[in-house]
This record gives C-alpha cells, structure tokens and sequence, in this order.
C-alpha cells in the first residue's frame, strides 16, 4: 500500500512541476510580447495613436479636452503609405498619407469630414484645430509609445530654423483596415431619367422658398440658370445662388415626369452630381457653409409651389419636404453641401461630387394621368451665400 501512496504522490508532484513549468513558458511569452509592445512601431503602417495634445489656434500645445477623444490610425494600403483615418472628437475623419526615408508625413493633402455631427462649440473649435495642425504637420517622429508630428518653422531670435510640435500621440496597438464607401448603385431594371443639361435645362424649373414675401433681391442675391460649369469642369450645368439672411433658406429645382401607369406606385432612386466650392470642416455664421447646407431630393404627386403663409407673410413649399437635416414626407435628406474632394487649401474652387440615396427607401406614387414631379434642392442652415451647379440629375423609377 506504501508503495501505491508513494507512486500516486510522485505522479501528483510530477503533474504539478510540469504545470509550473507551462504556466512559466506562458507568462515568459507574455512578457516577450508585452516587452516587443513597449518598444513600439518603426513606422506609421498600420498603427492607431490616441492624441494627448495638439497647437490650437493661438499657437499653444494644448491637451484634450476632458471628456472627448481624438484617435488617428493609419492603414497601409501600398508600399509608402495609405489611408489616415480616425475621430476628431465630434466627426470622423479621412485622407492620404505617405512615408519617406526623411520621416516626412502628409495626412493632410485631402483630409475631410466624413460625418456632419454638430456638437458643442468647444468641442468644433477643438476638433478645427487639430485637423489643421494634422494638415499641416511635415515630419513624425516616434519614441517607443509616443509619437509627434512637428513642422519647421524660422525662429528670428535664434537666427535658425526650429520644429515646432502640431500634435502629441499615444500608441495604442494596431490599426484596422479602413472600410471603404461603396459607390451607389442604381437598379438596372427600372424607368431611368437622367439630365445632363448639355444643351439646355431640360425643362427644370428652379424656386426659392423659406424667405419673406418682401424679401430684399440685393440682400438674397437669389439667382439661377443654365450655364457652362466653372473651373475647367466641362459641360454645362444649371446654377444656383441665394444668401440665406433669413436662416432657412430653401433653393431647388423641380420637373415634372408624364408616362408614367396611373395610379402606380414607384420606388424611386436619386444620383445628383454637383459642383461645389467648399470643402469640409469649415466654420460659418449660423453654421457651416457645407454640412450645414442639407442637399434633398424627392418625387411627389402634387406640384411643388412656393406660396406665401397668411400667418407670417413669409414663401413657404406646398409640400412636406422637412426642415434643413430634418427629412419630411415628400423629400429626404441625402448629404450636404461639403466636398470631400476639397481641401481648405483648394477652397472657393469648384469639384464636381454625388450624392445619391441608393439603399434608401422612398416612394412615390404617379397620379391618375401618370404624372409625378421630381424636385432636388438645398435647405441652409448656414447664413451665407450659397453656389452650387446642378451637373447632371438620374432617377430610377421601379415600379412596386
């Protein structure tokens, strides 16, 4: 029996010590991986950093604010460089970046907002400043965990060219690949109508609305019609302009589309192509002059008329179309005025972009003649002046 107690106690002890010594290999590995962590990347590829702090607008290094978040990652997608990416504290962010062996980074070449949150004004004004000192960040450097993006600037009293610090960065491990937006897709078996306006404004019929009835022309600067596109942008386009003084300014364009089997109702489908002269991420009286500028589209049975309210003598649509982000029954909101082909560089110049409402649902259903009107138009909350160029309409009519 002794012997019997002795061999089971030696197998206890030798199934302890080989449990010691896995558990032991397993926290070596364990720290191997923590120590590789804490050395940090060699590069920018495929890395993600949670900034500490960056220069505001006055030219001071300044932490985050308590409470928000800002995170930059970096997604390789060729040998040099990729897609910069991440969160300003209220939007998403987006652009190019390239590495070289100087440790030159240029994020900023097309940098945009690709979300139109509104957020408090503290908040903007700290995610302004940090997308512009990441555009015009010149040169990273990384320490281990910690990154700066710096620029060189000349320092009159030393006589000498100085790096100055734009932004501080944490590592936080790496970076997913970023998804891309998928292009819109138009139904191939339904009625298409497209507008190119290469001749002509094919019978679009352009309005204003959401203004007094007495509204001063000088002080609306309300204008529009057919003409060549700007900025070395071939064709020709229909023109829009208005200065929203009364903070709800309403310009659209409206057709109306007959053959349609009376009575039936119709999924519909919108492709806009516009120009416009704002990028992204821009300040503005009221709001900004981009995501503060609604585009909407939308088909109804009635006529879209603009006619003046009795109660406040102000020119008000005859259809439900919402209010500026707000989508009503006739029209849905499907992006804004902000060009993300624009920098703040290349600002005032003209870009064609779309904007489409392909994956939504709206409906509309053709009267007892087989008439509906289209209509596509911007809702401003932004107290400006307002030019935009209709490059080309396409909708896509499938029956229910």
């Amino acid at each position: 029996m002794s012997r019997l107690i002795k061999s089971w106690q030696r197998l206890v002890l030798a199934f302890f010590l080989l449990l010691f010594t896995l558990l032991a290999a397993c926290n070596r590995a364990a720290e191997e991986e923590a120590a590789e962590d804490l050395n940090g990347p060699e590069n920018l590829h495929d890395t993600a950093w949670l900034v500490t702090s960056y220069e505001n607008s006055v030219g001071e290094l300044v932490n985050v604010l308590d409470g928000t978040e800002i995170t930059t990652n970096f997604s390789q997608e060729k040998v040099d460089g990729g897609t910069v990416y991440g969160f300003a504290s209220c939007n998403d962010f987006q652009g190019d970046y390239s590495e070289s062996p100087e440790n030159n980074v240029w994020p900023g070449t097309d940098l945009v907002l690709t979300t139109q949150n509104t957020c408090s004004d503290e908040i903007m004004d700290q995610e302004q400043e940090f997308i512009t000192a990441l555009v015009f960040s010149r040169q990273w450097q990384i320490d281990e965990l910690e990154m700066i993006f710096t620029k060189t600037e000349y320092d009159p009293e030393l006589e000498t060219n100085q790096d100055v610090i734009l932004v501080n960065f944490d590592y936080t491990g790496e970076a997913e690949a970023l998804e891309k937006e998928e292009e819109p897709v138009l139904p191939d078996d339904g009625l298409e109508f497209t507008y190119t306006f290469d001749d002509d404004d094919e019978e679009w019929i352009a309005g204003f609305a959401d203004l007094p009835a007495d509204y001063d022309e000088a002080l609306y600067e309300l204008d529009s019609e057919w003409r060549e596109l700007p900025d070395d942008i071939e064709g020709y386009g229909i023109y829009m302009q208005g200065h929203n003084r009364s903070d709800d300014l309403f310009m659209f364009l409206k057709r109306e589309i007959d053959g349609l089997e009376p009575g039936a109702t119709y999924h519909a489908t919108f492709l806009l192509v516009l120009a416009s002269n704002v990028p992204p991420g821009l300040s503005g009286i009221g709001g900004s002059p981009g995501e503060s500028v609604y585009v909407k589209v939308g088909a109804t049975t009635e006529e879209p008329l603009v006619e003046e309210d009795p109660t406040d003598g102000w020119l008000r649509m005859n259809i439900d179309k919402g209010n500026q982000a707000s989508e009503g029954e006739d029209m849905i909101n499907i992006g804004d005025m902000a060009n993300p082909n624009l920098t703040p560089a290349s600002a005032g110049s003209y870009e064609l972009m779309e904007q489409h409402s392909s994956g939504r649902d709206f409906e509309v259903t053709a009267d007892e003649d087989g008439v509906v009107w289209f209509i596509a138009g911007t809702d401003s909350g932004f107290e400006g002046l307002t030019t935009l160029y209709y490059d080309t309409i396409t909708v896509v009519l499938e029956e229910k």
